[in-house]
């Protein structure tokens, strides 16, 4: 990736969620059925409304309990607990990495596309160095989707 660390600010907003009358067992908790239209996936969350943390995984927040699975429809991503362990304390959600440059949510999500499709030009952009590898063409496309919208 990038040689000097890097990050972006985000607003993290609540998705609009419809409660639907579904439930599934996950991890031996009641979970109801919740979706959602946010940052232009469609969402499908459950949650536990007997745990009441109005948490989930990655930007997925809001509802009356807390997400246990969540996942698009176009199966890009999902996300399931697989393990419940009560905690007395909060560990930080945000990470300080010493002389990290602030850079736009564009800039940023540039480099990673980049890395993520050209390892090798990546490296020679950020490093200034040009390696090769045995068996890679870095001509061939690497198609890969960010999660990150």
């Amino acid at each position: 990736m990038s040689k000097i660390p890097h990050y972006y600010e985000d607003t993290l907003t609540v998705p609009e969620w419809r409660l639907m009358p579904d439930t599934i067992i996950i991890l031996n908790e009641i979970c109801q059925k919740a979706t959602a239209i946010y940052r232009g996936r469609n969402i499908i969350a459950w949650f536990a409304k007997n745990i009441p943390l109005q948490q989930g995984p990655w930007l997925y927040n809001g509802l009356p309990g807390l997400i246990l699975k969540v996942e698009d429809t176009r199966n890009q991503f999902s996300f399931v607990c697989r393990e419940l362990i009560a905690k007395p304390e909060t560990e930080p959600v945000f990470m300080e990495y010493e002389n990290a440059e602030k850079v736009s949510k564009e800039i940023a999500l540039k480099r990673k596309r980049l890395y993520i499709e050209d390892p090798l030009a990546s490296s020679a952009q950020e490093w200034g160095v040009t390696m090769t590898y045995p068996g890679f063409d870095s001509n061939k496309p690497r198609k890969k989707s960010l999660i990150t919208l």
